[in-house]
């Protein structure tokens, strides 16, 4: 019975380190990708416009100008509101997500793709350059200041809540593996491997709460960091090394399995 818990300990941790990237979804990414077409046309019929100004400008020009320039911000909300829509499927898709949780950042998600509607509305009634700027900026900040803040934050906390997750269970198999040592010292036998690769998958698994540490660290820093993409970046880098942390102790747990079945076979027979 002892060894089958520990195996089934094996098991989820496999389960959660290849659950640790996000689902990836199809048609977001195509509604995306046409998005992201759509503004570089917008950009082009532009810069087509600007092109033809050379000589003496008249009004005319400069209303081509102004409803080239309108249709690139209008692109730009719809590309960032396809953004979003990528980000909401792949939450939708994380299979280690509860209901709560996903309706939850979806809310959060929906909210700004509303502020953006609004500001597409908004664009129609531009009448001149200054008002134009003023809507790009305004578009520029909400980008910078609320939805990277917004997404990088809400990806980072996923991170932290699964790497804890998967941290708990690791607890769980390190219990698991002294009532075992205590029950082959009960009957006598030789438990210095079996101590050895223990005090082993303790120090990983020490090694991974350090990196889940520094990186909530860093992660918390995000609203204030005026860089949240960068951010969540670094604290991302610092969960990555904890994957050779969590593949460590795997591959101990399954030593520990090995040593500890030849270890009370003989007994046994």
């Amino acid at each position: 019975m002892m060894t089958k818990n520990i195996f089934t300990m094996a098991l989820l941790l496999i389960f959660c380190i290849s659950q640790a990237t996000a689902l990836g979804v199809d048609d977001a990414r195509e509604q995306y990708d046409s998005a992201q077409k759509e503004f570089q046309t917008a950009r082009q019929a532009l810069g087509d416009v600007r092109s033809k100004m050379t000589g003496p400008s008249v009004a005319s020009d400069a209303d081509d100008a102004l409803d080239a320039a309108k249709d690139v911000l209008k692109a730009t909300v719809e590309l960032a509101k396809a953004h979003i829509e990528l980000v909401k499927a792949r939450v939708d898709n994380a299979q280690m997500l509860t209901d709560d949780e996903k309706d939850e950042i979806k809310e959060t998600l929906d909210e700004h793709i509303e502020w953006y509607d609004d500001k597409k509305d908004e664009i129609d009634d531009i009448t001149d350059r200054q008002d134009l700027f003023d809507m790009w900026r305004n578009i520029r900040d909400h980008w910078h200041d609320e939805v990277l803040v917004d997404v990088t934050s809400i990806a980072s906390d996923i991170l932290i809540d699964k790497v804890e997750a998967l941290l708990d269970r690791t607890e769980s198999a390190s219990e698991r593996m002294a009532e075992a040592i205590e029950k082959a010292e009960d009957r006598g036998l030789d438990i210095s491997a079996l101590e050895g690769i223990k005090d082993e998958f303790d120090q990983a698994i020490e090694s991974a709460v350090q990196k889940k540490d520094k990186a909530k660290g860093i992660f918390e820093d995000i609203p204030t960091s005026g860089t949240p993409v960068i951010t969540y970046n670094d604290g991302r880098r610092v969960l990555a090394d904890s994957r050779g942390d969590f593949r460590q102790a795997f591959s101990l747990v399954r030593d520990f399995l090995n040593e500890y079945r030849d270890l009370i076979r003989p007994v046994k027979e």
